[in-house]
């Protein structure tokens, strides 16, 4: 098998996922602090308690991914080589 290697730097990937994140993420965000503000001032609607469980469940899928494009990208650079402390020490060789 052959591997593939990324020509695309880790540094703009990781650019890339945080401006998405953020993108999608503002208006999840402000979905689920005005439906919890109007629920703490005593306006229950349960469109809005519904809402509110939607938004909340898609900010965290969405948190969830870009931790996990985060370590993966991480992960990478600590595999490449010349990095140190990337991976477990070189085998020593002691003869009998």
């Amino acid at each position: 098998m052959e591997s593939r290697e990324s020509s695309t730097p880790a540094g703009t990937v990781l650019v890339a996922a945080m401006a998405v994140a953020v993108l999608a993420g503002a208006p999840l965000v402000y979905l689920i602090w005005d439906a919890v503000n109007d629920l703490l001032t005593g306006n229950v609607a349960d469109i809005a308690v519904l809402s509110t469980l939607v938004a909340a469940s898609l900010f965290a899928l969405l948190l969830l991914v870009l931790g996990r494009s985060v370590m993966r990208v991480m992960g990478e650079e600590h595999d490449a080589p010349g990095v140190t402390g990337a991976g477990p020490p070189p085998p020593t060789s002691e003869a009998p």
